[in-house]
């Protein structure tokens, strides 16, 4: 419940690192109880839903960061590397991103994002050897959309028929 609550309180700060985050979730636990944070074909909502304003995000606060970002390191290309300045602040703070313009991280391809769904296939199945989840995760992602994964679903059906 609470990677969830992260990844819909501050989507565009995480969407980045979304994949990592999922991938940190136990073998040994059933994806059909993550399932519905699982990625799509579509790219993630990064909406939130309605809530009041906080401090940091009043017309002030906005203003004193877009002055900020007139006069920061990193505004050039060749400043880029100077370290986390307020270009840097304002790609990671959600609600700047609309404020002062900046661009939200792209969304992944949905052939990297089979990739990704393969790699946790096996992490499951080199982790744990729990099959059943192996199976699960795959079938989930098939029903996602990515129907790709269809043959690896069915290798994963025949393995678990043969050792049962």
């Amino acid at each position: 419940r609470a990677l969830e609550l992260l990844l819909r309180r501050h989507g565009p700060s995480l969407s980045p690192h979304r994949l990592e985050l999922l991938s940190t979730l136990p073998g040994t636990l059933s994806p059909s109880i993550y399932a519905h944070l699982l990625p799509t074909p579509k790219p993630f909502p990064l909406s939130n839903p309605p809530r009041t304003r906080d401090w940091a995000e009043c017309p002030a606060a906005c203003e004193a960061l877009r002055a900020m970002l007139q006069h920061s390191p990193g505004r050039n290309e060749e400043d880029a590397g100077a370290g986390f300045g307020a270009q840097q602040l304002a790609k990671s703070t959600e609600h700047l991103v609309k404020e002062l313009g900046s661009t939200p991280p792209e969304a992944l391809t949905p052939d990297e994002l089979v990739t990704w769904y393969k790699s946790q296939v096996l992490r499951i199945d080199d982790e744990t050897g729990l099959l059943d989840f192996c199976l699960e995760l795959a079938q989930i992602a098939v029903s996602k959309g990515f129907e790709q994964l269809q043959p690896l679903a069915q290798d994963v059906l025949c393995l678990q028929e043969a050792v049962h």
